[in-house]
């Protein structure tokens, strides 16, 4: 099975508009390939999958009459986002019987301060978190993918490693896995 993720956001942006966070945006693609193991002990161990309900319409990312991507509520979206990717984390935590010291966490490279707030909050080293933004910026679907290719590069993912991936979605989704490489 393939797992792709790719986004060529920097087309539908107006980097001349002070109001938007445009430079935080990337292009990107990345890929997995997974399938069946006989190894118990290696692959996915377990999964999350949440839809936060949205009635404000928090999430929403607009095209405006030029075509231009625009994100209305990221400061809304921020205060959603950390206290899921969290959730998300602790539900994979639970689901696997892991202790935190033992894991490599790969979150969605929205931007540093989401990342560094659930870090601190989970009580994580910095070693332990994997950030890319300030290379690659956010490239949505992409991002996680990208990171774990840029931590295995580090040597940071060998085999035995447990590592969790934590996404969240302007749409208000939040997903995770985690999987012994």
């Amino acid at each position: 099975y393939a797992v792709v993720g790719a986004e060529k956001l920097t087309s539908m942006l107006d980097f001349e508009d002070p109001d938007m966070n445009d430079i935080l945006f990337g292009d990107g693609a990345g890929a997995f390939i997974v399938g069946p193991t006989e190894d118990s002990s290696r692959g996915v161990m377990a999964t999350y999958t949440e839809s936060i309900p949205d009635d404000e319409n928090i999430g929403l990312i607009l095209r405006d009459p030029r075509r231009l991507m625009r994100m209305t509520n990221g400061r809304k979206v921020f205060k959603v986002a950390v206290p899921e990717l969290i959730n998300a984390y602790e539900a994979l935590m639970a689901r696997t019987d892991w202790k935190k010291e033992d894991i490599l966490l790969i979150p969605h490279q929205a931007n540093d301060v989401i990342s560094e707030n659930a870090r601190e909050s989970l009580g994580l080293r910095k070693n332990q978190v994997i950030n890319t933004i300030f290379k690659y910026g956010n490239t949505s679907a992409a991002s996680t993918l990208i990171s774990y290719v840029a931590a295995q590069r580090r040597g940071l993912i060998q085999p035995g490693k447990k590592v969790i991936i934590v996404a969240f979605g302007a749409s208000m989704g939040v997903s995770g896995v985690a999987l012994v490489v």
